[in-house]
């Protein structure tokens, strides 16, 4: 060491320390950070995203290549972590880890470019006990990469710009590539690069060498051309990103003052006092660099922690406010309080000029000052450590104490307005992992078919995810056992069969439900645990406060909405056949109908003639000479839903006509159309469906003509219900015909009507 010396105004001038002891200080202090990080880093089992994280991993190129919502990089370093080390927590967080240990040179480096030396000092030593710094160093996503590329571009940056060559230039544009692929934040990192660039350049007062226009144009169209062939995936992700009203499943636009309020605490270490230390650390040097006239230094500092917050704000990216999308500005908010107490220990050598005249006096106050800090800062790390807890690990084993290998487990959550499940997302890898073989229903998309499934007679537990309401239990009820404060297992009290144990936890666990989506998704779930066991009247009740508490739920929802709805009237159309009651029996068979075209209950309460039968009995007049194959009967399969019917096979030209005597009773003709998919690709111009009629005394009467083609639009059946009230009670010849398309081209024209059938028309539809 050497002691300081004073410059014009009194103020102490750094440097207080060699350049040996800022080596040995700054190895020191990374050694210090990568032993934190490591510790305990296997220790806490995968959360949902770093279950993301390792199914891209293990899924190779094609599908890193291939995510939807983020670029490739890290997905890629954590494959080839797995590859290494094997599928675990600690090989998947390595990279993450290893990524995050240079942040702690590079902020040295950047005090020094700030001209703020020994201030990069003190603020990597806040940053290696930074809970938030932590928390990302030891999970498998991007975050960690994110803010050590943002740090080290914003430090190439400024050397570029101080010193204008091709190596900072070049080794910038790299940083930031990599950066960009690395995690879409980078957009936000580079926008806020460029405005502070210009702040920097007016603040400078002279005109800028050609060179650094040069230099930079050539950088910015590298890292331009560099990201163009992920351009298309970026763009996809800007759809669904941004838009205040968008809920990507991790939140909505938020204000600016909750992003702000969020960086307050987590930027300062979240607990206690500590948050408004830092602050008032940030805002005095800020204050002492505004007296000072240290404009590079504030538009930086300031910049870098605020603007990024705007951007956001402004652009209405659909996200909540989690400050892991701005980690990047970490250093640029510690780096003001470093230098704040970078200025207190220079204060200290005026105070006590004997100290500053003594070495040995001079590094006891040093040390003294970092003891200080650290004994600040440890506890903040430490209780991070202690909310390492096994929560998926720790919940396996806990049922292994208190399951049997048959009992059944619930997955279900309450809390996320997009409707999604936590627990159906994480656990299962934890399942599939340990090869556990548990029942397992997966909440809010629970079906008649899983509920069936189940044994009669089984202990139930349920497994479940709540942040907002973690202790409104009835103890009567359910027994709860935490595994952190948000994360329970559930165990029905009581006894009773396996349904009626499903339905007291459901109970008990949808009043928690403070969102929409999971409130109508639990009631759907229970309304169909309840048509199982038999309950129509209660499913009928939790179905309707379904629909009223998600009124708009989008398409998966529906989805299940219509399956319960179809279980509800498939029991209520058993009990109006059991009753005798034809009338609402035919209106429910309809509806059924709609739902399932092959519910044999239904066709034989609607069924008047089955046209199929008919056929297949010798009863009908079958044209086809002129066909290049004969009608038959086949099955068409839809591809993409599985949907199947056997069909009146007819090549065109080709018909088959059949001679009914209709009932009084006004009937329709119901049937499906479609092109067998064997033949979607064969080409041709599609085929024309024709139904006639011709009473027994008058005119063939032409009652439908229909094109359908290969085209993707048409790819699918199509509906027909066509009245024959007209007609009843008269004997009528019933001609069903296919002729090829306007252009006469028979190529690809498998043509099938779906089991065509004759049916009642109820008086009330």
């Amino acid at each position: 060491m050497h002691v300081a010396k004073e410059d014009a105004r009194g103020i102490i001038r750094r440097p207080y320390l060699t350049t040996g002891w800022m080596m040995a200080v700054a190895m020191g202090l990374t050694l210090l950070a990568f032993a934190l990080r490591l510790h305990h880093l296997g220790s806490d089992s995968f959360w949902v995203d770093e279950i993301l994280t390792i199914q891209a991993a293990r899924g190779g190129p094609a599908v890193i290549l291939n995510q939807p919502h983020h670029p490739p990089l890290h997905y890629a370093l954590t494959a080839l972590s797995i590859a290494a080390f094997g599928e675990s927590e600690f090989a998947a967080r390595l990279p993450s880890m290893l990524a995050s240990v240079p942040a702690i040179p590079l902020l040295i480096v950047l005090g020094q470019e700030m001209q703020q030396r020994e201030a990069g000092l003190w603020s990597a030593l806040l940053l290696a006990f930074s809970p938030l710094h932590l928390i990302y160093a030891q999970e498998a996503r991007h975050y960690a990469l994110l803010m050590t590329l943002s740090l080290a571009s914003f430090v190439l940056l400024l050397r570029a710009l101080r010193q204008p060559q091709w190596r900072w230039w070049l080794a910038f544009a790299m940083v930031t590539i990599l950066n960009l692929y690395t995690h879409y934040a980078a957009l936000i990192v580079l926008a806020v690069q460029g405005i502070i660039t210009l702040l920097l350049l007016i603040l400078d007062g002279r005109r800028p060498h050609r060179r650094l226009w040069l230099y930079g144009a050539t950088s910015t169209f590298l890292v331009a051309a560099a990201f163009l062939p992920w351009l298309t995936r970026f763009l996809g992700t800007v759809n669904r990103n941004f838009d205040a009203t968008i809920d990507t499943g991790t939140g909505s636009a938020q204000p600016l003052t909750m992003w702000l309020r969020e960086a307050f605490y987590a930027f300062g270490m979240y607990h206690g006092y500590r948050p408004y230390l830092l602050l008032a650390l940030t805002l005095a040097s800020l204050g002492l660099w505004l007296y000072w006239r240290r404009w590079p230094a504030l538009a930086l500092a300031v910049g870098a922690v605020l603007l990024p917050v705007l951007l956001i704000d402004i652009s209405n990216i659909a996200r909540g406010s989690q400050v892991r999308y701005i980690l990047f500005a970490l250093p640029f908010y510690l780096l003001p309080a470093g230098a704040a107490i970078d200025a207190a220990v220079n204060l200290s050598w005026q105070l006590a000029p004997s100290v500053r005249g003594s070495t040995r006096a001079s590094g006891a106050v040093l040390a003294l000052a970092g003891l200080g800090l650290i004994s600040i800062s440890w506890p903040a790390t430490r209780f991070e450590y202690g909310m390492m807890q096994t929560d998926w690990r720790g919940i396996l084993s806990y049922l292994e104490e208190n399951a049997a290998e048959d009992d059944v487990l619930l997955l279900l959550g309450t809390n996320y307005e997009s409707g999604f499940n936590t627990v159906s997302a994480a656990l299962p890898y934890y399942l599939e992992k340990g090869g556990y073989d548990y029942h397992t229903l997966p909440g809010y998309q629970v079906t008649m078919d899983d509920l069936q499934l189940l044994p009669a007679e089984a202990n139930v537990w349920a497994v479940l995810y709540n942040w907002q309401n973690p202790t409104g239990f009835n103890a009567s009820t359910v027994n709860a056992e935490p595994f952190r404060q948000w994360l329970h297992v559930l165990h029905s009290n009581g006894g009773g069969t396996t349904l009626q144990q499903i339905t007291r936890l459901y109970e008990e666990i949808t009043p928690l439900a403070a969102a929409p989506a999971p409130r109508c998704l639990l009631q759907r779930d229970l309304a169909a645990v309840r048509l199982a066991a038999g309950d129509t009247t209660g499913a009928q009740v939790n179905l309707a406060a379904a629909a009223e508490q998600c009124p708009a739920p989008g398409a998966p929802f529906a989805q299940l909405q219509a399956q319960t709805r179809f279980v509800l009237e498939e029991q209520m159309l058993a009990q109006a056949i059991t009753a005798g009651d034809e009338q609402e029996a035919g209106r429910l068979a309809r509806t059924v109908l709609r739902l399932n075209p092959h519910h044999a209950q239904a066709l034989e309460v609607l069924t008047a003639v089955n046209l199929l039968t008919r056929f297949e009995d010798g009863s009908a007049i079958v044209q086809d000479s002129a066909a290049p194959e004969p009608v038959s009967v086949r099955r068409f399969t839809m591809p993409h839903n599985g949907d199947w019917g056997d069909v009146l096979f007819m090549h065109p030209p080709a018909a088959v006509s059949f001679t009914v005597e209709l009932p009084a009773q006004p009937v329709t003709l119901d049937t499906r159309l479609a092109l067998d998919p064997q033949s979607w690709e064969w080409g041709g111009d599609g085929v024309t469906f024709v139904v006639t009629v011709s009473p027994e005394e008058g005119p063939v009467e032409e009652l439908m003509r229909r094109h359908i083609d290969a085209s993707p639009e048409h790819r699918d059946w199509h509906n027909v219900s066509l009245s024959l009230e007209d007609y009843a009670g008269r004997q009528i010849t019933l001609t069903l015909a296919t002729e090829t398309g306007p252009a006469g081209d028979g190529t690809g024209d498998w043509a099938g009507w779906d089991e065509p059938r004759l049916l009642w028309t109820p008086s009330i539809d």
